[in-house]
């Protein structure tokens, strides 16, 4: 049986299919992700509209005898132009994309978290962006049931909370936690070889978990801090997503990290 339907949607990707037609990649509430064929040629207005990151209400016809799926009309609700006046931002919103693409997301509370980081980036300024999408990282990783013990040592239980800030915990490759300055000194681990973390940055991580979305953005980390939690956030995507994410394999590392 053929039908129509409509469902709120953001697009994710597009891909050239023939002279004319485009395979449209969408994150929908219900759905997760899905595929879409957008037909017509350069000087269609409805391609004008069915652009990367673009959100709105999309008309979808489908044909279960060919298996296949069209747009029909796209009602573009949010355009966020903000995401194309940055370099960065352009490459965090295209690294979002990917990642719900890699980890199949769905889910209403899936969908919610991801048009939060898309609009954030659409306002925000670039420094402001490049925090959001580590407290972005970090949320995605609690989404796919991937959190980590931030308030323990791992292995004696200590409360990470009662070193200073500026002392480093080494995450375990296994995930689950990590492992306290006490621990990694009493192991004969040099932290500050490892790609560890300071304490302050596993604080901001509680924070991110435990506090509100305002709260958290008022909150500020020393630059070292920024960069240790940034390396092991990236890492850890990766490993969620199961595969090199091809965003991070081919960004310029000094320009966007």
């Amino acid at each position: 049986m053929n039908r129509n339907s409509e469902t709120e949607a953001t697009v994710l990707a597009l891909k050239q299919v023939g002279e004319q037609n485009r395979l449209v990649t969408l994150f929908t509430p219900k759905d997760g992700v899905i595929t879409a064929v957008l037909y017509g040629g350069p000087k269609s207005k409805l391609r004008a509209m069915v652009s990367p990151y673009h959100r709105g209400r999309i008309w979808l016809y489908t044909d279960t005898v060919r298996n296949s799926c069209k747009i029909s009309d796209f009602d573009v609700q949010n355009f966020r132009p903000g995401i194309r006046e940055s370099l960065f931002k352009t490459w965090a919103a295209s690294l979002c994309a990917e990642l719900v693409i890699k980890t199949y997301a769905r889910g209403e509370s899936t969908y919610k978290l991801v048009q939060g980081f898309l609009d954030g980036l659409d306002i925000a300024q670039e420094q402001q962006a490049r925090l959001g999408l580590l407290r972005f990282l970090w949320r995605y990783q609690c989404e796919l049931g991937l959190q980590y013990n931030t308030a323990t040592c791992i292995q004696c239980g200590a409360l990470l909370s009662g070193f200073s800030p500026e002392e480093q915990a080494v995450p375990l490759q296994s995930g689950g936690g990590f492992i306290c300055p006490d621990c990694c000194k009493a192991g004969g681990t040099d932290a500050a070889l490892m790609n560890s973390v300071s304490i302050e940055g596993i604080l901001y991580l509680q924070a991110i978990e435990n506090a509100s979305p305002q709260e958290v953005r008022l909150l500020r980390i020393s630059q070292s801090t920024f960069s240790s939690l940034q390396g092991f956030l990236l890492e850890r995507t990766n490993k969620a997503a199961d595969t090199r994410l091809k965003t991070l394999e081919t960004a310029n590392l000094g320009l966007f990290l």
